[in-house]
């Protein structure tokens, strides 16, 4: 055995740990951009479904308000269907109103 046989091996192995070492950092290189992109797109995706979401609450919000409207207009037509009535027979609603108080009264009165 030669000195250039035994130097010829260890030398492949320092070609080979360097090939391998300049693998890696491509590897690491392509895996730092994939995740880049990875979260580049994580954080659009997050940001369209915020104001997805924020649409969606706007919308329902909107809803609501336009129920309260129609509740609070069937009130005051309601208040002023029974106003209304009381100004028709205004004899009848002072006899009901005292009557309604008179039984009130005693049953609050047992004790």
């Amino acid at each position: 055995m030669s000195a250039e046989e035994t130097v010829a091996p260890g030398a492949n192995h320092t070609e080979s740990f360097a090939a391998d070492i300049d693998g890696l950092k491509t590897s690491f290189s392509q895996l730092r951009s994939d995740l880049t992109s990875l979260l580049n797109n994580a954080v659009g995706i997050s940001k369209t479904g915020a104001t997805a979401v924020k649409e969606q609450a706007a919308h329902a919000v909107d809803g609501v308000k336009h129920r309260l409207e129609g509740l609070k207009e069937k009130g005051v037509d309601s208040a002023e269907a029974i106003e209304s009535k009381l100004s028709e027979h205004p004899l009848t609603t002072i006899v009901i109103a005292f009557g309604v108080g008179y039984v009130l009264g005693k049953l609050l009165s047992r004790k």
